[in-house]
């Protein structure tokens, strides 16, 4: 998704060496803007709140991925809505931790980080490995149906499967008993598993971003 998606450079540099601020609001602006400017759909409807106090509102948003050290910078945004504020109202994801500026945010140690990969530390305040130029971090904004993912057979893998489906793409394997071990002294136990094969896919580039940023050095 990171690779292969439309990069956006936080506060407007040309590319990724140039980088030197932490992810703007303006960068998520921009990003939902060019999504929506290709008629990309969002992932979850608007919320209208509730009575409860301290309760908010929020738009139709698309999803967005980031690694928890900008999770950071993205809580201090001007109209940031943390997700204890609207929890109440609708399904939350595993990770999320609020929304601003039309998009859902989720935060995963899986986000990636660029080590040494901006412009020299200096006095940007930006996190850096070395100590000489800093880290920089990928953060994905989509909307539905922008990714997916190819099974390699002759349909894609399924959930679930009865009996009589065929299983392309998915090779079974099992051992006979005896094959736990000193766990199965009597050899009774038997095991068995499968492994299926398949590669993410952009289904359609016009619909997802990558916000490229630095991050807030909180040392």
């Amino acid at each position: 998704m990171e690779d292969n998606a439309t990069q956006i450079y936080a506060n407007g540099v040309a590319n990724r060496v140039s980088v030197a601020t932490a992810i703007k609001l303006n960068d998520i602006k921009n990003a939902v803007n060019q999504i929506k400017r290709n008629d990309g759909t969002a992932f979850m409807a608007q919320t209208e709140g509730s009575r409860s106090i301290g309760t908010a509102p929020i738009r139709e948003s698309f999803w967005g991925i980031c690694h928890p050290d900008v999770e950071e910078d993205i809580r201090t945004l001007t109209g940031f809505n943390a997700v204890e504020t609207y929890a109440s109202q609708t399904s939350t994801a595993p990770g999320e931790f609020g929304a601003v500026a039309g998009v859902r945010w989720l935060s995963t140690s899986e986000g990636s980080i660029d080590d040494n990969s901006g412009v020299a530390v200096g006095a940007t305040g930006c996190r850096s490995t070395g100590a000489v130029t800093i880290d920089t971090y990928d953060s994905v904004v989509f909307g539905k149906d922008s990714v997916g993912s190819l099974g390699f057979g002759a349909e894609h893998i399924k959930e679930i499967y009865t009996a009589g489906d065929k299983l392309p793409a998915v090779l079974a394997i099992s051992k006979s008993r005896g094959s736990s071990g000193v766990a199965d002294p009597l050899n009774e136990l038997s095991t068995m598993g499968w492994k299926s094969w398949m590669a993410a896919k952009i289904l359609n580039g016009n619909w997802i971003r990558n916000i490229v940023s630095g991050a807030t050095d909180l040392a």
